[in-house]
């Protein structure tokens, strides 16, 4: 009997996710038809977990695919025409319930790096950092890192991220979200 618990105990431990959670992100190569697209990999890049892809817009508009759901959407961004700063709302599918439960991101003005306020589930996070390296993601209540990514150096024409989620209370498609936002002021930036 001991040897059937721990037998079962062993397959549900190594079916949950341990924390923090490591994803790879990486950038399709440039299409001059949308903006930046991402392949999102599991830490061994050997299973394709999501894809985050652009519609041709003037707005910004974006929708994250779960590969391992049938390539279900998953999260949606709208941006919102603003005269200088990004704004956008989203929408994350709740897998649990199979509701949308919405939320915004807000760019604030800062002089040398990026910063947004984004609010999703009664919450507010801080997503903030040197855009072209790093950035992370704050619970704006006690200051805490709930994720970041930053920038592989390699010598590739697509560009690398590695994603590291500390916080299991949010989803993936979260964290995707505020890249696929960043990477588009980043783009716009560079034309």
């Amino acid at each position: 009997m001991k040897v059937f618990l721990l037998i079962i105990f062993g397959v549900f431990s190594s079916q949950q996710q341990s924390y923090p959670k490591q994803l790879v992100i990486r950038k399709d190569i440039f299409n001059l038809f949308k903006a930046n697209e991402f392949s999102v990999y599991d830490q061994r890049e050997q299973q394709l977990l999501y894809r985050v892809e652009t519609q041709l817009n003037l707005l910004h508009r974006a929708t994250i695919v779960a590969s391992q759901a049938g390539n279900r959407i998953v999260a949606r961004i709208s941006g919102e025409f603003q005269w200088a700063l990004y704004q956008a709302t989203f929408q994350l599918l709740n897998p649990q319930t199979n509701q949308w439960q919405e939320g915004y991101i807000r760019e604030q003005f800062q002089w040398f790096y990026s910063k947004y306020l984004v609010g999703y589930q009664q919450q507010t996070f801080i997503f903030e950092g040197r855009s072209l390296i790093s950035m992370r993601w704050y619970d704006q209540r006690g200051n805490i890192i709930v994720g970041e990514y930053r920038r592989r150096f390699e010598l590739a024409l697509s560009s690398v991220y590695d994603l590291s989620i500390y916080d299991q209370r949010l989803p993936d498609p979260f964290y995707l979200i505020g890249l696929a936002v960043q990477q588009r002021k980043t783009e716009k930036k560079n034309n």
